[in-house]
């Protein structure tokens, strides 16, 4: 059709392809920022965006224990408290509780799998089917010895997709359980036992059964077709009121908190997914930018021919369209690119991000990202080439007759905001990445409360049928490192109930006999069981009195150690020794409650360590043994090669038995490090090509100019001036565009930072350093950018420019 957009697009190819060096610098800009924006919104889309893969998935819900006067918002609840919401609600369909836990498949490989404890109406909640068999009916809670569901790819590796799998009974720490059914391979499983490939129902011994205070069930629920989660939020508060008054001892000041599962599950990535979309937000409009640079000179060159157009007759709109077309069709052929790159980078972010970030595995390249990429390529392409379009076509006919050319001025001033616009970019880019590397920085430097080197740790779970009481679970312990105790070169060796930088926490209310407080007002307390050895074997330093000794069995008075940020919280201003404390948690029949305090150590970062020290206790793990503990190893040579004694050594003391993991306490610290280390890496390698990319449109700009004023500079310098004053202009315009850019991306980045602000670890969102060193290192790349078109500026012959003239 003549002249309608077909024959653009056939102008618009034969243009480019006259220009193959300006094709290639800008396609490989574009590629970099459309690349680099698509695969983050293959993250974002993944991780915050998508529906969880359930049916009817806006239904569902996850439910926790709250208590505000502690910040406490996202608490796990106690199986009489689920028990109860589940009895007295109706909104919900279905409702539902799970304890991640494990189990040791029997064999003659003893093997341990990642399981999750549920109740009854587990698979009803995510609307999930058996491929083979069938899933827990309404017994599971009345037996819930007998029965296990697989997952399928537990079903394949393991027993080989045996299809006579259902009705067979495996072993499963050192119980027979009878195999009901098996999931199909797309179910899976909640954040909160994200790795569980095998399901079995909830055991529930007599202290779960009588105990309203030992919360460690993660409960979710499925709304009614006609019930909303407001509604659902108001219902359960009457129900909290109504546990409070029934029970003030444990429930007071409780409730509950209804969210959907979604915001629930991606919570702790949203932050610093938000904040790496919004940097390489800034990162594709600087790359736009520095393409608009390169089609300015471009469009501005066509002016003759556009004048010669519209003398003969073009319609303005019609010229515009051409050129427009041209810049859309290269943006278009950027976005082709990005695309191929955004497919390399969204598997290279899958395998470099940390694994705490929620629903990794449904991060991918599908038709919402590529749809993503060719919309923002379009959108910024039509946005900055809207402004060399128009430059372009701002001619008279007149012009070309008379061969008269275009004040320089307001080209100069357009080009003067985009370089502006794009230091302002660049510099909020940069000082993200500022704070950012100065939080990890502090991060790394601040002490953990104990030496990881050298240390080896090993989880262990120990079956309750052959292990029923705290005094055996003690026993296997002991002898345990009774045995570790003997290869060369082991230092100490321990037993930890949890171990510090994992992701188990026990907390518990601490009380003072004799002293007049309400429950609810009673402080909260970490809770740890460990052996003698163990602050020898982390290097937990003694501050005062004593640590826990050989003599604190089961038959000796309780005592317990407390950190010193205990002491100064329950003991404000008073002396702890030999003071009594009373703790909420226990681990069965005949477990002490209240202990004398022997001693004060040093404190620990527990769960991070971006978090504030947190009270602690200690209590003998020969008083208080619980069926999980962390064996902990210090070792003079390398801790990794001890992983092999440590398996066999638990083998020969129960060959039903498997390590769950091991790792080094080194190897721990990394991981409690990996997101912030993650966020800091990829907010330095945007910064990394913002800054560059900033200096190369300054560079442009001014080169262009110097090219275009060569003519006036040779009358200056005709006229008297010299190379010194030719060198002021040139850099002194720079120092203008940078310092106006620089200037605004200051008051940008003073409030965007505050977005970061949940990231960051021992440096605030406005630190004077970070933006006075971001700052300077903009001002320098920019009188960096401009020396080369100072330099050809300063070597033009006066002579020569006149003749031009």
């Amino acid at each position: 059709m003549t002249g309608g957009l077909l024959d653009d697009v056939r102008l618009a190819a034969r243009s480019l392809r006259r220009s193959p060096g300006f094709v290639a610098v800008a396609l490989a800009t574009m590629a970099v920022g459309i690349g680099v924006s698509t695969a983050l919104f293959s993250a974002v889309d993944g991780v915050l965006l998508r529906p969880l893969p359930y049916p009817h998935p806006e239904r569902l819900v996850a439910l926790f224990t709250t208590n505000p006067e502690r910040n406490l918002l996202a608490g796990q609840a106690s199986y009489l408290d689920f028990a109860d919401w589940r009895a007295q609600s109706r909104s919900f369909e279905a409702m539902a509780a799970l304890h991640a836990a494990g189990a040791v498949i029997g064999g003659a490989e003893p093997q341990h799998v990642p399981a999750a404890r549920v109740t009854a109406g587990f698979f009803d909640v995510f609307g999930a089917a058996a491929e083979r068999g069938r899933v827990f009916g309404p017994e599971a809670d009345e037996r819930p010895e007998t029965v296990a569901v697989l997952s399928h790819a537990l079903w394949q590796r393991r027993f080989g997709a045996d299809e006579a799998i259902v009705g067979r009974t495996v072993v499963l720490d050192g119980d027979p359980f009878t195999v009901v059914g098996v999931l199909p391979a797309r179910f899976k499983p909640p954040e909160a036992a994200r790795e569980a490939q095998l399901f079995l129902p909830l055991s529930l011994d007599g202290s779960a059964l009588r105990s309203r205070g030992g919360r460690y069930l993660d409960v979710v629920g499925r709304l009614r077709a006609e019930a909303t989660t407001a509604e659902a939020l108001a219902e359960m508060a009457t129900v909290a009121r109504r546990l409070e008054q029934a029970w003030p001892d444990s429930n007071a000041g409780r409730g509950v908190h209804v969210r959907t599962l979604r915001d629930a599950t991606v919570e702790s990535a949203r932050a610093p997914l938000i904040v790496l979309f919004v940097a390489v937000g800034f990162l594709l409009l600087i790359a736009a930018t520095n393409v608009a640079h390169l089609l300015l000179p471009r469009a501005l060159a066509r002016r003759p021919e556009v004048a010669v157009r519209v003398a003969l007759g073009a319609s303005r709109f019609r010229v515009a369209r051409q050129i427009l077309t041209e810049i859309v069709l290269l943006w278009l052929l950027g976005a082709a690119a990005g695309v191929t790159l955004a497919a390399w980078l969204v598997s290279l972010f899958v395998a470099l991000a940390p694994t705490q970030i929620p629903r990794l595995d449904e991060v991918t390249m599908d038709w919402r990202v590529l749809l993503f990429g060719v919309l923002s390529a379009l959108v910024t392409g039509l946005a900055f080439g809207l402004l060399p379009a128009l430059q372009a076509t701002r001619v008279q006919p007149a012009d070309s007759l008379h061969g008269g050319r275009m004040p320089a001025l307001s080209r100069h001033r357009l080009s003067g905001i985009l370089v502006a616009a794009e230091m302002a970019l660049a510099l909020v880019l940069l000082v993200g990445a500022g704070l950012t590397v100065e939080s990890l920085k502090h991060l790394m430097a601040e002490p953990p409360g104990f030496d990881p080197d050298g240390v080896l740790t090993a989880e262990i779970n120990l079956p309750a049928k052959r292990y029923p009481t705290s005094e055996s679970r003690a026993q296997f312990y002991a002898s345990l490192l009774a045995r570790l105790g003997s290869p060369p070169g082991v230092f100490a060796a321990a037993v930890v109930t949890p171990l510090p930088l994992s992701s188990d926490a026990v907390r518990t209310r601490v009380t003072v006999p004799g002293r007049n407080q309400a429950p609810a007002d009673a402080p909260r307390s970490l809770y740890h069981a460990a052996t003698p050895g163990y602050f020898r074997a982390m290097r937990i330093p003694l501050r005062r009195g004593r640590g826990l000794g050989e003599g604190d069995t089961r038959d000796a008075p309780p005592v317990a150690v407390v950190n010193e940020s205990f002491a100064a919280r329950v003991f404000p201003g008073e002396d702890p020794l030999g003071r009594r404390v009373r703790i909420g948690v226990g681990t069965g029949e005949g477990d002490p409650d209240t202990f004398e305090i022997v001693g004060v150590v040093g404190d620990v970062h527990h769960r991070s360590l971006g978090r504030a020290m947190e009270p602690e206790v200690y209590v003998p793990q020969a008083q208080h043994a619980w069926p999980w503990a962390v064996v902990v190893v210090r070792t003079t040579g390398d801790p990794q090669a001890l992983a092999p004694a440590v398996r066999g050594e638990v083998g020969r003391l129960d060959p039903e038995l498997a390590v769950i993991a091991t790792a080094t306490m080194r190897e721990r610290l990394a991981a409690s490090l990996a997101a912030p280390r993650f966020v800091a890496s990829l907010l330095s390698l945007f910064a990394a090509v913002a800054a560059p990319l900033a200096g190369i449109g300054l560079y442009g700009v001014l080169a262009t100019a110097v090219a275009r004023r060569a003519g006036e500079i040779g009358v200056r310098m005709a006229l008297g001036a010299r190379v010194r004053d030719v060198l002021r202009l040139v850099v002194g315009e720079a120092a203008r565009m940078a310092g106006a850019g620089i200037a605004a991306g200051v008051v940008a980045a003073i409030g965007l930072t505050r977005l970061m602000a949940a990231l960051l670890f021992g440096v605030g969102p406005r630190d004077p350093r970070t933006f006075l060193a971001v700052a300077a290192t903009l001002f320098t790349i920019a009188l960096a950018a401009a020396l080369v078109p100072a330099w050809r500026a300063a070597r033009i012959d006066p002579a020569a420019a006149l003749r031009r003239e």
